[in-house]
């Protein structure tokens, strides 16, 4: 083991060794856990929040902690918990009783991950979000992985109505 006799040389190293540290254990990319934790922000959670949710994926599936697309981990839970809270509310399932069309989905590709639908997906939720009542309109618009989530797909039928010109 080497020893320094300057402190400012054994930082600098201590430092560069961290760095190297957190590759080691962390295969990800800094623009990658960026991605993940700024979507994960928007909805109400955190860092602890995705490690969770990543710990929980690589157990669920048997995937290697180093092979898991942390952003789709991100997106895909985002979509499931506004999933759950829109069938809860509406009774409506919009990735399975869609009669018509590519339902919503996660398409996992790391920073790039992005919600896949077709068009069709998109209006049928619309027309059923401004077809429910304002009781529950306002519990859908109080559930933050809701509204995170019908903001990545551009659907903005929960937006309070404006009174006045």
């Amino acid at each position: 083991m080497k020893s320094y006799d300057d402190e400012k040389e054994q930082d600098r190293i201590a430092e560069l060794e961290t760095q190297s540290f957190y590759r080691r254990l962390m295969p990800y990319g800094s623009a990658d856990v960026r991605a993940a934790i700024d979507f994960f922000i928007d909805a109400g959670l955190d860092g602890d929040d995705l490690a969770d949710q990543v710990n929980e994926f690589s157990e669920d599936t048997g995937t290697k902690i180093a092979e898991v697309d942390i952003c789709y981990v991100a997106y895909d839970h985002i979509l499931q918990m506004a999933r759950n809270k829109i069938s809860e509310v509406l009774g409506y399932d919009f990735q399975n009783d869609l009669e018509t069309g590519t339902e919503f989905y996660t398409y996992g590709n790391f920073m790039c991950t992005t919600y896949d639908y077709s068009e069709e997906a998109r209006k049928d939720l619309t027309e059923r979000l401004e077809a429910a009542t304002d009781e529950q309109k306002d519990e859908l618009r109080d559930d933050k992985f809701v509204v995170c989530f019908l903001r990545r797909v551009d659907i903005d039928a929960l937006d309070e109505k404006k009174v006045g010109p």
